[in-house]
């Protein structure tokens, strides 16, 4: 299973470590697995700026949703 996805900066400032986490879910929302990945890991991310992140978790067939958090670390 992949997410791929995009995280911009809608803040004032810039920032160094951001986090998503996804958990993958299946029908009735039971999380299945959970994982993360830095979008942004130290080299900063400007105001207005965005950056790509992709997550790779080994495919469950009970999987049919997810849901995100991105984090600032």
């Amino acid at each position: 299973m992949y997410l791929k996805g995009k995280v911009r900066n809608s803040g004032p400032a810039e920032v160094d470590f951001v986090r998503v986490e996804v958990e993958w879910l299946d029908a009735t929302g039971t999380v299945l697995d959970t994982d993360s990945t830095f979008a942004v890991s130290g080299q900063g991310l400007a105001p207005g700026g965005a950056k790509s992140f992709q997550i790779m978790t080994p495919a469950d067939h009970r999987m049919k949703r997810f849901r995100y958090h991105v984090k600032e670390d």
